[in-house]
């Protein structure tokens, strides 16, 4: 079952989620050979689709992984301020098992910098 948690980043700045996988909750999952993704759906009437990342796996018998979105993969999605939408975290394993690890939504605001 998939964590629900919200989300709010600020355009322009580097986006970075840590995240550990877990099988139950607790125990980690181990993503050796994983592939570990981050999906957006900006709208309703939009698909589901990878969002522009790099993703690393830091730990893979901990289950653990960094999403990162930098600002020059925010442009090129188009991404801009008030960006309203719904996410999935997304584990691929090694034997072809499919794990949604977080869902949720995630706002874009306006960075005091600009």
């Amino acid at each position: 079952m998939a964590t629900i948690t919200n989300l709010t980043f600020d355009l322009g700045e580097t986006w970075i989620i840590n995240h550990t996988a877990t099988s139950d909750g607790t125990t980690p999952l181990n993503l050796t050979g994983a592939t570990v993704a981050l999906y957006v759906k900006g709208s309703a009437s939009a698909i589901l689709v990878p969002a522009q990342s790099t993703t690393t796996i830091t730990n893979a018998a901990l289950g653990q992984s960094t999403i990162e979105v930098s600002p020059a993969q925010q442009t090129a999605a188009g991404i801009t301020a008030g960006q309203v939408g719904n996410y999935v975290l997304r584990i691929a394993l090694l034997d072809g098992t499919v794990t949604d690890q977080n869902i949720g939504s995630f706002t874009i605001r306006q960075t005091a910098a600009t």
